[in-house]
């Protein structure tokens, strides 16, 4: 699954990591809170509170804080995929979630496929967005071991198995980790959500830039 716009989440750009930064977690914005002392992170109310020895390095911090998300994605694909793989009909050997490097060009790979070990990555970008955008990369990577072309076949499929699949692209594809908070478009069919765009920035008092 990929999408052909350069888009980066700044939670995942080494700069951005910072007291008070905004981090996505399942669609709601947390302000990262940073504290020394014993180690720990926890979400509590608006706040995302990463607590690790004085001792560490940034670096160390960084590699904790990434493999909390990490953790966090893959316990949520062990929940869902023997439903999505049920529905499909399809099994998959194993499943990893994919390591994002702070120094080099973020991929636009959102999950992959590997045919003969039947195994599926998925990118912890995910950890960002809603439930709903992880179970549609699962469904379209576990089709593909019914269907590995991007057929007719395989897009009518997914469509049924996962009805807001274009939804969830689209989520993707403008980084807006809540597609419930965009109107637009789709096949000249007019989608309305709870909140207007606007209204959501409103609402969580962060800048649309953020998003």
């Amino acid at each position: 699954m990929e999408w052909y716009n350069h888009w980066k989440l700044k939670q995942f750009n080494k700069s951005y990591f910072k007291n008070e930064a905004i981090y996505y977690l399942w669609g709601i914005p947390y302000r990262l809170i940073r504290r020394k002392g014993e180690n720990y992170i926890i979400t509590e109310n608006e706040n995302l509170i990463f607590s690790t020895s004085p001792h560490n390095s940034q670096k160390e911090d960084i590699n904790i804080l990434l493999s909390w998300f990490e953790d966090l994605l893959l316990n949520e694909i062990n929940k869902m995929k023997d439903q999505i793989e049920e529905k499909v009909g399809q099994k998959a050997n194993n499943y990893y979630v994919k390591k994002i490097y702070w120094d080099h060009q973020v991929s636009n790979k959102l999950g992959i496929c590997y045919l003969k070990k039947r195994v599926i990555e998925i990118d912890r970008r995910h950890t960002a967005f809603r439930k709903e955008v992880l179970e549609s990369t699962l469904t379209h990577e576990i089709l593909h071991l019914k269907i590995p072309e991007h057929t007719k076949e395989f897009f009518s499929l997914l469509e049924k198995y996962c009805p807001y699949n274009w939804a969830a692209g689209l989520c993707l594809g403008f980084n807006n980790p809540d597609f419930r908070y965009y109107n637009y478009l789709v096949e000249k069919k007019e989608k309305e959500f709870e909140y207007d765009f606007k209204e959501y920035c409103n609402i969580y008092n962060i800048k649309k830039e953020i998003l």
